[in-house]
């Protein structure tokens, strides 16, 4: 691309580049896109919960700290929670071509997987620390 295209403020069509270039990726391989990034988190999700249950070593208690006991659960920020199912699939559908989403996809696979072996071998939990879950199982 040449700078004059590059220093423009509108295209053509009156629209703005980057807004151009943001429609067109998102509207580029939606289907590989979406498909393969709800695959990766429910594979994801299963390893880290069959990790939890089926811990391998003894599971480290993390204490809450001063800032969970002064804060503690608020409704109003479950919407920042949920929001973690848009930042997980924006890098995704942000990807240009198959080329940098196949990349994309190797690395935030290596890097789930270095995540998945820290827990594998330092298992934590905060259940003490927040008390017990409505619905969780208990041992004696």
């Amino acid at each position: 691309m040449s700078n004059q295209i590059l220093t423009q403020t509108r295209t053509r069509s009156g629209t703005a580049p980057w807004l151009t270039n943001l429609r067109m990726r998102i509207r580029t391989l939606p289907i590989v896109k979406g498909t393969g990034n709800t695959l990766f988190l429910l594979a994801f999700f299963y390893l880290y919960l069959y990790i939890q249950r089926n811990p391998i070593f003894e599971v480290t208690q993390i204490p809450a700290t001063a800032i969970d006991n002064w804060i503690g659960f608020q409704p109003w920020g479950l919407g920042l929670y949920l929001s973690l199912w848009v930042y997980t699939a924006l890098p995704v559908a942000l990807q240009p071509n198959l080329r940098h989403l196949t990349r994309y996809g190797v690395h935030i696979g290596l890097l789930c997987s270095v995540g998945l072996l820290i827990f594998v071998f330092w298992p934590t939990s905060v259940s003490a620390a927040v008390g017990p879950r409505e619905g969780a199982v208990h041992s004696p």
